[in-house]
């Protein structure tokens, strides 16, 4: 058992190894080779980079040398001044809207969610009607019964959304003054 930990670790440790130099070898030097059509190609293998120009790709980058000293907190500038939204705002100039037009959005606001819920009514209505056509419905390759549940549950699904879109119309509807 020892001697599988130590061939393992040894494997481990060759892995390890290559991987460092080929690291290496990609940080090396690349070649521009122009292809016959015209196009470049670029490469870091050297038997692959025959007739092919060696780039230079070393960079002359001068980083500014650290300050030696922190500003002091009197010269950095001072963060604006934050203050409440209700303070800012003017009450008085916001914009309002009187009292018939706000009564003439709420009628219509009304008639609308009657209109969604007479629609979503039919809705529901239609799709427990399918429903039941297809609960009366047996077909021959159906003796398994999960078959039957599999073929009923997008019907029942579609009964099930109808009835919770009625219900939150409903609620929507008691909740307007």
């Amino acid at each position: 058992m020892n001697r599988g930990r130590q061939y393992g670790g040894r494997v481990m440790l060759l892995v390890l190894y290559i991987a460092g130099l080929t690291t290496l070898k990609a940080e090396g030097q690349m070649w521009q080779c122009t292809e016959p059509d015209g196009g470049k190609r670029f490469t870091n293998i050297q038997a692959d980079a025959s007739g092919c120009q060696l780039m230079s790709l070393r960079t002359n980058i001068k980083l500014p040398a650290p300050s030696p000293t922190l500003p002091s907190p009197a010269s950095l500038p001072s963060p604006p001044s934050l203050k409440p939204a209700r303070e800012t705002q003017n009450l008085e100039s916001f914009p309002k809207i009187s009292a018939g037009m706000q009564q003439q959005r709420e009628l219509d606001r009304r008639k609308i969610l009657e209109k969604e819920l007479e629609t979503e009514q039919r809705n529901l209505q239609e799709a427990q009607h399918l429903l039941a056509e297809q609960e009366a419905t047996r077909s021959g390759n159906e003796r398994n019964y999960q078959r039957v549940l599999d073929r009923l549950a997008p019907f029942q699904k579609a009964v099930l959304l109808h009835e919770e879109n009625v219900a939150n119309l409903r609620k929507e509807l008691t909740a307007l003054p």
